[in-house]
């Protein structure tokens, strides 16, 4: 689990640009549109899963398969990458301009997303 959760906290984030729109539902509010791309170390291929029921897997081969699994975490070959946008809300408050989002756990649930489902190809 290690190795894997690395790769993610390893990953590149690139801006590709930023554009400040007209906030179509508030005047005179602006809204900064960040595009950017994430970069992200996973492995190409896994070994193979231990076949059959669960409870038939003997202990040596589930070791077997994790050890490995590790092993090819350490040793990512493949980058894949995403593009994604994100939105930030002008909020003008005593003089001074804040940008917010209202929802921090956006970014973090599409990236996530995408690097779990990444992994590998048989």
């Amino acid at each position: 689990f290690t190795a894997m959760m690395e790769n993610f906290k390893n990953g590149k984030l690139s801006v590709k640009d930023v554009k400040i729109v007209q906030n179509e539902y508030i005047e005179d509010q602006k809204i900064a549109e960040v595009n950017y791309s994430v970069s992200f170390k996973v492995p190409a291929k896994f070994s193979d899963i231990p076949t059959g029921d669960i409870k038939d897997v003997k202990p040596e081969n589930l070791k077997k398969y994790l050890v490995q699994s590790v092993k090819d975490f350490k040793n990512a070959d493949k980058i894949v990458v995403t593009e994604q946008k994100f939105s930030l809300y002008q909020l003008n408050e005593a003089g001074k301009t804040y940008y917010w989002n209202g929802s921090p756990d956006e970014i973090v649930s599409g990236l996530t997303d995408f690097y779990f489902e990444s992994f590998g190809s048989k």
